[in-house]
């Protein structure tokens, strides 16, 4: 039998009372974060929560789609004003250990991050990070996806996704974890940037990546105070600041 999780605006009002953040709820939507750059047209004053039961056009990086299901997943999206205007990089990196922090504190399970915005358990990929911000705007619109208890997926994700499975966790909980900690943490970027690097599962090991249309390998040996991937390859270290990267290796478990 499916589990059944129900969520909607007064749900999530009670898991985030006393946060400062408008909610807003779509029973379905495409993109919660196409909907977030609607808003930023408007005269903004408050930091928004969009959240979604299912989505027809979910989307990660570069375009991919996001499956997005009824009832079983995570889809949010927070439109928040950055006032000192903090580059992508940042904000994905500070909501990655948010993700993790916060499924660690509701469920001890451990959930690792493939740089720089995605979300692995058990060897498969149940999350992601999209950060995006609008023109000159200080406001940022970051984009969480996360399968909580998916299990059934299309014939082309179902070998490399999965879901977090957890048999308590409603999607309410995990949604007001993330958010509380996101915006209370009172961690400096670099000890950011230290959790971040103790939880991702790529450094020390062999991956494959382009730039500039050049195809390259090497080692992941670090991750800088900016959040960039520092790489030793056969033409010396490079540092990347966004792009895909695979592991060379057939799995993504340790």
């Amino acid at each position: 039998m499916a589990r059944i999780d129900l969520l909607n605006k007064i749900i999530l009002q009670e898991a985030l009372a006393g946060q400062n953040i408008e909610i807003i709820y779509f029973d379905e939507i495409d993109s919660t974060n196409n909907y977030a750059k609607t808003l930023v047209q408007e005269s903004l004053h408050k930091n928004k929560l969009i959240v979604a039961n299912s989505q027809t056009s979910g989307r990660g990086r570069q375009e991919k789609s996001f499956f997005s299901p009824s009832g079983t997943g995570i889809y949010m999206s927070i439109l928040f004003d950055s006032c000192d205007q903090m580059y992508k990089n940042e904000v994905t990196i500070r909501a990655a250990t948010a993700c993790i922090k916060a499924i660690n504190t509701l469920s001890q399970k451990k959930v690792q991050i493939k740089w720089v915005n995605d979300l692995f358990f058990n060897g498969k990929k149940i999350g992601g990070i999209l950060t995006e911000s609008i023109g000159e705007s200080s406001w940022i619109i970051l984009g969480i996806g996360i399968n909580l208890f998916t299990s059934e997926f299309p014939s082309d994700l179902e070998n490399i996704a999965g879901s977090l499975n957890d048999e308590i966790l409603t999607r309410a909980q995990l949604i007001a974890e993330i958010t509380k900690t996101f915006f209370t943490s009172k961690d400096s970027f670099i000890d950011i940037i230290k959790y971040y690097k103790e939880n991702c599962l790529i450094l020390g090991k062999e991956i494959a990546f382009m730039v500039n249309n050049k195809n390259y390998s090497g080692r992941a040996l670090d991750i800088n105070e900016r959040g960039n991937l520092v790489v030793e390859t056969k033409e010396g270290k490079l540092t990347l600041g966004s792009g895909e990267i695979t592991l060379k290796s057939s799995s993504f478990t340790q």
